[in-house]
């Protein structure tokens, strides 16, 4: 019986607490946004807490993707041990957020009045982290990244005796393969 009482004090839950400890985290993130006719650098930074094998987080970025803007989002990763102590450990992402616009004179056309509007973003995929010293780690990530665009320019008819007016509204849906590096703290 005292047998029985020392074996169940020595096992694995009294050996490590069961407090894991919620760890405030930092992502910082370059890349290459490539779609179909053109391809474009972003940078991001997430700041969240990490909890075991999960990580979410609040990110910013610059979007320079066909029209500049600057994506606010929700980050979540999931890591998967392979070993305990392994250098590198595989990981999934999923961010979702606004496309605020910025557009740049450019995008701007030929002076005329431009109004873009703020839409959806979204990143998602996989990557794998090679980890350096405990608690700091080198990314590599790969994925499907899309935002939204809408834009009107004001014009006027002039095909009617009398000219009216009549706004030329373009939406863009941009797809984009999204290969990323960065560092985490």
């Amino acid at each position: 019986m005292m047998g029985m009482a020392l074996q169940a004090q020595s096992g694995p839950a009294a050996e490590h607490p069961t407090k894991d400890p919620v760890r405030f985290s930092v992502i910082g993130q370059m890349g290459a946004l490539i779609g179909k006719n053109e391809s474009a650098p972003s940078f991001q930074a997430i700041a969240g807490a990490r909890y075991r094998t999960w990580f979410l987080g609040l990110g910013a970025g610059l979007d320079l993707y066909k029209f500049r803007g600057a994506p606010v989002f929700v980050d979540v990763r999931k890591s998967f041990v392979v070993q305990p102590g392994s250098v590198f450990q595989p990981f999934i992402y999923a961010d979702g957020g606004i496309h605020y616009s910025w557009p740049s004179s450019h995008d701007k056309k030929d002076g005329a009045h431009t109004n873009f509007t703020n839409d959806v973003y979204m990143d998602a995929g996989l990557g794998c982290y090679i980890m350096m010293k405990p608690r700091h780690a080198l990314l590599l990530s790969a994925g499907y990244s899309m935002k939204k665009v809408q834009y009107k320019i004001d014009g006027y008819s002039f095909l009617d005796p009398t000219p009216t007016y009549s706004p030329h509204v373009y939406d863009y849906t941009l797809n984009r393969i999204s290969i990323k590096l960065g560092w985490q703290l």
